[in-house]
């Protein structure tokens, strides 16, 4: 505490002692360890704000499904398709055996099925857009070259101008920050990969419009104008195609690489196509118009 020493009264200063006894200093500590207890028990409990102009967001976990078959089911038949999976991120909610946890958050769909790649998921009919945010990864493990042929040979072409997608993956809004990586994708009517007015992708080490290999066409069919990668809408935005992991300046279609060849129209099919409004999108590291290796041709029907 304070206490006066030699006070006088005038102009001269008043000089003050500080005395501090044990019983302050323990009661001093006592509150601060209070406060700190308090404080721990409540932090859990605060949601956490990004800035002060931001609405409450949380924190929320993510799952992992795991495809065990390249059957193109919905079925309680002891494995997890794609199409399955697909719909348990979207929902949220386990589809037969295809489980989720109910969690959100950017969700992941992996490959473990029996045999050697390549494995060929022929559709019956189109996948299901995806609305919610999802890592798709079926890159090997260490070369990372795609393992999964997406096949949209059994899908009817469209009617032009009709507005039915038929592509290979179509990343809808409420994707944002999604991941598609390790596939190849051929034969489809439409385009391979759609990016609606959703933003912040990653489309790295695919084959879009070739065989297996990467050395022959295999052709997206771009009934109603489509391409082998096509952004669309004024949100489809912030959004990167390839990239320069693993990618050798002159050497073959690797890591990041997407390869985006051999595609053919029926209106004027192109490889990589952005239109209406959609901007700010990283295009780097990719193989247009060409095979696996960059030294041979196998182009897009029309340009790119």
């Amino acid at each position: 505490m304070l206490t006066p020493r030699n006070h006088r009264l005038g102009s001269r200063k008043t000089k003050f002692r500080v005395q501090t006894s044990h019983r302050a200093l323990y009661r001093a500590g006592l509150g601060g360890l209070v406060a700190m207890l308090l404080l721990a028990l409540v932090l859990p409990y605060i949601p956490y704000v990004s800035d002060p102009f931001s609405p409450v967001r949380r924190v929320e976990a993510a799952d992992t499904i795991t495809v065990t078959t390249t059957a193109d089911t919905v079925a309680l038949d002891g494995q997890c398709s794609l199409r399955e999976a697909i719909v348990a991120i979207n929902t949220n909610i386990t589809q037969n055996e295809c489980t989720h946890d109910g969690s959100g958050g950017l969700d992941t769909i992996l490959f473990n099925i029996l045999g050697t790649a390549p494995f060929v998921i022929t559709l019956n009919t189109e996948l299901p857009d995806i609305i919610e945010p999802v890592n798709l990864n079926a890159s090997a493990p260490i070369t990372r070259l795609p393992t999964i042929v997406l096949d949209g040979e059994n899908l009817p072409d469209q009617p032009i101008q009709s507005n039915l997608n038929a592509n290979g993956f179509t990343l809808a809004p409420g994707s944002d920050g999604s991941t598609i990586q390790g596939f190849v994708i051929q034969d489809f009517p439409n385009d391979g990969i759609l990016i609606l007015s959703s933003s912040n992708h990653t489309i790295i080490g695919n084959r879009i419009g070739t065989n297996f290999a990467g050395t022959a066409a295999a052709p997206n069919r771009g009934r109603d104008d489509g391409a082998g990668i096509e952004l669309v809408g004024p949100f489809a935005n912030n959004n990167t195609i390839g990239g320069t992991v693993d990618v050798t300046v002159g050497g073959s279609c690797t890591g990041d690489c997407n390869l985006i060849s051999g595609n053919a129209p029926v209106l004027g099919f192109v490889g990589l196509k952005l239109r209406d409004n959609a901007n700010n999108n990283t295009v780097i590291g990719n193989y247009i118009g060409s095979d696996v290796t960059g030294t041979l041709s196998v182009p897009n029907e029309r340009i790119g």
